[in-house]
């Protein structure tokens, strides 16, 4: 993967992995950008979930419900 220069990026990067997780109904509730990773608050019908992507690869480095 390459560098997620900006949110629109970030946004498409997160839909992906919540898809591959198997959450169909899901919608981006707020995207900000942390030192070097961008980090992705997806809501779902199932609860709250985080994304956490390297700015820099574009890779995701963290995936995980919030409580």
């Amino acid at each position: 993967m390459s560098e997620v220069k900006d949110v629109m990026q970030a946004m498409d990067i997160a839909t992906k992995a919540i898809q591959k997780a198997g959450i169909m109904y899901s919608w981006i509730i707020n995207v900000k950008k942390e030192n070097a990773y961008w980090i992705v608050e997806v809501a779902a019908f199932s609860g709250r979930y985080i994304v956490k992507i390297s700015a820099s690869t574009g890779e995701v480095v963290e995936f995980g419900s919030v409580t």
